[in-house]
């Protein structure tokens, strides 16, 4: 079983990760990787991962939730408030030594 990578460091990243970090931070570390070799002087940072985002949505039991919403908004109800809610609600899950 190999180990998940939750976080990586955005001068790892380049626009070829944007499947595992979205474009946003894939752009973040290409600029880092880019612009600081120029001189210019970018932020450092990192970036959570799609899997990592994945594996909140499952332990928060949000996954099934959001689909529910989504079925629903589909036959004409609202959802995407509830959405957003259920998203700041939610604990993060702690995994000590991870």
């Amino acid at each position: 079983m190999s180990e998940v990578v939750r976080v990586i460091p955005f001068e790892r990243l380049r626009m070829t990760d944007v499947e595992e970090v979205g474009g946003k931070n894939a752009s973040l570390g290409e600029m880092l990787s880019q612009l600081t070799a120029a001189g210019l002087r970018v932020p450092d940072g990192f970036a959570t991962t799609a899997e990592a985002f994945r594996l909140f949505l499952d332990e928060g039991g949000l996954r099934q939730r959001i689909q529910a919403r989504l079925f629903l908004r589909l036959g004409g109800g609202g959802g995407g408030g509830r959405i957003r809610h259920d998203l700041v609600a939610c604990c993060l899950v702690v995994h000590p030594g991870v």
